[in-house]
C-alpha cells in the first residue's frame, strides 16, 4: 500500500500549517527549474513529483511564470488519513472520476 514518505508528509504539513496561520505565500510550493521551496524551506523535486502523482496539490501557476502549487482537499485528507493514497491510485487506474469528501474518496458517475 502506498504511504506518505517523510518528505511528502513534511511538505504537506508545512503547507497546511502556513495556510491555517494565514501565511498564504508560505502555503504555496514554488518550483523554478530543479529548485523547489515551501516558504524558505527547500524540498526535493522528486517529492513534488510524488505529491502531484497522488493528486495532493493543485497547480496555481500563472501562464509563463514559475511553477506554483497549493494544497488541495486530497492533500489535506492524506495528512489526516494516509490510506487515501491507495484509494487514489486505484481510482486513477480505473479512469473513473472521483472527489474527496470527509477524508474519503467518492467515485463519481460519468
Amino acid at each position: 500500500m502506498p504511504a506518505l514518505t517523510p518528505g511528502m508528509h513534511r511538505v504537506l504539513r508545512m503547507m497546511d500549517e502556513a495556510e491555517a496561520e494565514g501565511r498564504h505565500e508560505d502555503a504555496e510550493l514554488v518550483c523554478e527549474g530543479i529548485h523547489c521551496w515551501v516558504g524558505a524551506v527547500r524540498t526535493n523535486r522528486a517529492v513534488v513529483r510524488l505529491l502531484l502523482r497522488y493528486l495532493l496539490l493543485r497547480d496555481v501557476s500563472d501562464a509563463g511564470g514559475i511553477e506554483r502549487y497549493a494544497l488541495n482537499g486530497t492533500g489535506r485528507a492524506a495528512l489526516r488519513r494516509p490510506a487515501i493514497l491507495g484509494e487514489v491510485l486505484a481510482a486513477l487506474a480505473t479512469g473513473r472520476p472521483f472527489t474527496v469528501e470527509d477524508d474519503r474518496l467518492v467515485t463519481l458517475e460519468p
